[in-house]
């Protein structure tokens, strides 16, 4: 049952990390083409 829920959490945490990696490294490219010029 604990283990259940443990893997429920890391599955949410896997979804919203994903979609705020995505989001991280679209302005980090923004920022990098930024700091080139």
């Amino acid at each position: 049952m604990l283990i259940k829920l443990f893997k429920q959490q890391i599955d949410r945490f896997n979804k919203t990390g994903y979609n705020t990696f995505r989001i991280f490294s679209k302005f980090h490219k923004t920022i990098s083409s930024c700091f080139t010029v």
